[in-house]
């Protein structure tokens, strides 16, 4: 008769078993349970196992001292307070926070200068970028006081991937509108490289318009659908995606990054290989010019959490 020695399970349980006989990892965890589903955790005097939760639910932790449980999600899970992204960035993406534009883009629209917030538009147009006054900022600064649109335009040769998005976070500068000083910022797709609105394209941009106020619009030379006035203040970060799925490109927009709003969908031919970001003043302006901010843009998936 095989000697006996006494042996405690991961719950507790002690139990007397032959010496020469084998336990296998999966046969120990069996006693906790044999659902699948099911997640092993430590409880307060021992090993437990917690059983599968109702589909679509999160594990959901109490805390030190306290067991896990299923809640519920709750919606967008991602913060756009956050600087930068979690692990390496991918190739669109720029914090901006070299202090010089990166190789990745191509300057097509506009120069390089120092942004002013009291320029006077009688020495002239105004169509500047600027990314040494405030580190980490993308700085857009155009007017006009002639009949003659500016514009500040970058470009990267970058095709978005079918089922990924374009996440843009930026911040429009105060202006005095007095009926005028209607200007964009935002972003666009096409395949030409001379300009954002050649060829086929998508502009997706927060719009400052004539009567005063901001709203999101996505256009192609045309309006395809335009967003809510609310909550879209000067100074104040907007979140605006770019979504492709297949040949499907659908505009949404946030004013918090979590509750996004869509605006519409295009569908091109072919799938567009350029990516800008721009900045354009299409009125004469009559007071101080604004200063707009892009903080970052960054490739995301096409689902809630843009991660």
């Amino acid at each position: 008769m095989a000697d006996l020695a006494l042996v405690t399970l991961p719950s507790g349980r002690q139990i007397y078993l032959p010496t020469d006989s084998v336990i296998s990892a999966t046969g120990i965890l069996d006693q906790l349970s044999t659902t699948q589903g099911a997640v092993l955790y430590r409880g307060a005097s021992a090993w437990l196992a917690l059983g599968p939760g109702t589909a679509g639910h999160l594990l959901s932790t109490g805390g030190s001292g306290v067991d896990p449980s299923w809640a519920a999600a709750g919606g967008a899970v991602w913060s756009p307070i956050l600087d930068d992204k979690p692990g390496a960035a991918d190739t669109p993406d720029d914090e901006f926070t070299a202090g010089t534009l990166d190789a990745k883009w191509t300057l097509v629209s506009g120069a390089s200068g120092t942004v002013d917030p009291l320029y006077d538009l009688s020495s002239g147009n105004i169509a500047i970028y600027d990314l040494a006054t405030r580190p980490g900022w993308f700085l857009i600064q155009v007017a006009r006081n002639t009949t003659t649109n500016q514009l500040v335009e970058i470009r990267q040769d970058y095709t978005i991937p079918d089922g990924k998005s374009i996440v843009i976070a930026l911040a429009p500068g105060s202006t005095d509108y007095a009926g005028n000083n209607v200007y964009g910022i935002g972003i666009a797709v096409n395949s030409t490289d001379s300009g954002h609105t050649a060829g086929t394209y998508a502009r997706l941009y927060l719009d400052a318009q004539t009567a005063g106020g901001y709203r999101w619009r996505y256009f192609d030379g045309a309006t395809i659908g335009d967003g809510v006035t609310t909550g879209l203040h000067p100074g104040k970060l907007q979140y605006l995606r770019l979504c492709r799925d297949g040949l499907v490109y659908t505009a949404l927009a946030s004013v918090d990054g979590s509750a996004w709003v869509t605006l519409a969908s295009k569908t091109f031919g072919t799938a567009p290989d350029n990516l800008w970001i721009m900045g354009q003043a299409v009125t004469d302006a009559n007071g101080l010019t604004g200063i707009h901010a892009i903080d970052w843009i960054r490739l995301g998936g096409i689902g809630l959490d843009p991660w």
